[in-house]
């Protein structure tokens, strides 16, 4: 049996990292951005460098692109994650060099670890051949795309513009030591896990790339197959379709690592993040302008007047939205803020009006909000019940056979058994003593009758048993409420965000549960499972809750009014 290499026991390096401050392309040729007399100024060894650079590297890049191809400050922070991310994914704008990037790991896995297995996913065989196929080729040094024999027992190098690799299957000769077999990177596609997905059971690798979305399921198993070589995944993805389920399950409760100021959204915005969802799996967003291989500032150009969700996309890799999702303005990059950065928990001393809102389940855990208004009238919704943090998540994203985005349950609605009390108890726990002006309530269900023995009561009358007193939210048809619920979050977002320009609805990044919601609901059932948390900001926005000045109610029994 042969000896195995693992994948973390190499360190991905190759290329030289384009020097921005000195060159650029035009049309596809390299030049110089200094002007004479800035060269003239520099020390002769830099001169002397710099020619060379220009004068050499495109030649030398033909030879061994893996040597002397250019690689930009964004593809050498995954190469130093390698050691530690088990799973990289790149959410990248248009043109972003994603899938160069791709090509040129793959091909530099192949030549460090002896038979190396490796895989590149794409949505369709055509696509394959086109992106996939074409970029591995490219990065090939040009002694093997010359090589005497284009096939042979251990390699195969036989490929055509048309066709890509034959066989969809790139080979190299083996050429290291103890190697009896070459390298291989195996090209597969969506649409054979769609015809057979048993195709893709029983596959591991040194390396599995997928570029474009992946069918969710199929990245669950493929996740599953890295154990045997101690195997890293690479996802490039333009993120055009927004928040789909496989989307949706790599950011929440993402934690974010590094910002980076956007200016044409006017806002700080990821371009690192570390997933909670699943173990060592690392986000990565790469913006269209950082690539000097193409008139960036020509695709930046065509989104300037665009709305936020077609930049978000297009130039910086962030998904905006789900397509049938009833609040299109509502994003994470816009709409969730730091839990810290929220007024009134970075200064205690600031002024804010607080309310409560619950929607009653039945077998279901009780859902709720905490929200607080500050003097501007922008409200902050800064607390759930339950939280997805201790809790996990309360619907998961689904599609009924019919098309239908209703969502499942998740972990978070499994029955607690609380009574009243234990209700009241919770929930003031967790408020610490804060004082709430008022405790909304689902008007429907507040309202419907409990049969004791001693009569009938109803949930307000119970839980004013115990002293926490609810208020029924004001009656009002869905969509009116929906409708009022777009209006704070309304802003002109063809232009940068701003003081002036800007929603008056922001989420705690704790409040995962109430995030997703927001940006699943469809609205296209009343067995949705989105529905629950939405209902709460709903009855919050319909309600007239706002600031008011002092304490406006008296706030007693932990917080009712």
């Amino acid at each position: 049996m042969a000896k195995v290499t693992y994948a973390d026991t190499i360190r991905p390096s190759f290329g030289i990292q384009f020097p921005k401050e000195l060159f650029k392309y035009t049309a596809g040729q390299l030049e110089c951005v200094l002007s004479e007399e800035e060269l003239m100024a520099k020390p002769p060894e830099e001169l002397s460098s710099i020619v060379a650079l220009l004068e050499e590297q495109p030649a030398a890049a033909i030879k061994d692109p893996l040597e002397w191809g250019w690689i930009l400050e964004s593809w050498e922070r995954c190469n130093q994650l390698w050691p530690e991310a088990k799973s990289q994914v790149i959410f990248g704008g248009n043109r972003s060099s994603k899938t160069s990037y791709a090509g040129a790991l793959i091909l530099d896995v192949m030549r460090k670890i002896p038979e190396a297995m490796t895989y590149s996913l794409q949505t369709n065989e055509e696509r394959s051949i086109k992106i996939n196929q074409t970029y591995v080729w490219d990065w090939l040094p040009e002694r093997l795309k010359k090589y005497g024999k284009k096939k042979g027992e251990n390699f195969n190098l036989n490929w055509t513009q048309k066709n890509g690799f034959a066989g969809d299957v790139c080979i190299v000769p083996p050429e290291l030591p103890g190697a009896q077999k070459g390298s291989s990177c195996f090209f597969k596609n969506y649409s054979q896990y769609h015809n057979n997905q048993q195709a893709f059971e029983g596959l591991k690798g040194h390396l599995i790339h997928w570029d474009e979305e992946i069918p969710h399921k199929l990245f669950e198993t493929l996740f599953a197959r890295l154990g045997d070589y101690h195997g890293k995944m690479l996802g490039t993805v333009t993120t055009l379709q927004g928040y789909t389920p496989l989307i949706m399950d790599l950011l929440k409760g993402a934690e974010t690592l590094e910002v980076r100021y956007a200016p044409l959204v006017g806002k700080e915005l990821p371009i690192l993040q570390k997933c909670k969802t699943w173990p060592d799996t690392y986000i990565h967003y790469w913006w269209t302008q950082d690539n000097p291989f193409i008139d960036a500032e020509e695709i930046v150009r065509a989104y300037v007047n665009r709305p936020v969700a077609d930049k978000m996309a297009r130039i910086y890799g962030i998904p905006a939205r789900s397509q049938h999702n009833k609040f299109p303005k509502f994003s994470r990059e816009v709409n969730v803020v730091k839990h810290e950065e929220i007024p009134f928990i970075e200064d205690p001393n600031e002024k804010v009006t607080r309310y409560f809102v619950t929607d009653p389940g039945g077998s279901k855990p009780w859902v709720a909000i905490w929200a607080g208004i500050v003097e501007s009238g922008d409200i902050y919704i800064y607390r759930e019940f339950p939280d997805f943090g201790n809790y996990g998540e309360w619907a998961i994203p689904h599609q009924t056979p019919s098309g239908q985005s209703l969502g499942k349950a998740g972990s978070a609605q499994k029955p607690m058994g609380f009574g009243f009390r234990e209700w009241k108890n919770m929930f003031e726990g967790l408020e610490h003593g804060e004082e709430i002006l008022i405790r909304w309530v689902d008007p429907s269900f507040s309202r419907q009758k409990i049969t004791k023995e001693s009569g009938q009561s109803d949930i307000l009358e119970e839980m004013a048993a115990v002293d926490f007193h609810l208020v029924p939210a004001p009656w009002g048809d869905v969509e009116s409420g929906q409708a009022k619920l777009n209006d704070i979050l309304s802003w002109d977002d063809t232009k940068p965000f701003s003081e002036t320009n800007s929603p008056k609805l922001y989420i705690s990044e704790c409040c995962e549960n109430t995030i997703q919601s927001m940006l699943e609901y469809t609205g296209v059932s009343k067995m949705e499972h989105w529905k629950d948390f939405v209902d709460t900001v709903r009855y919050l926005v319909t309600s007239g809750s706002n600031y008011v000045e002092g304490k406006g109610a008296e706030a007693y029994g932990g917080g009712g009014y």
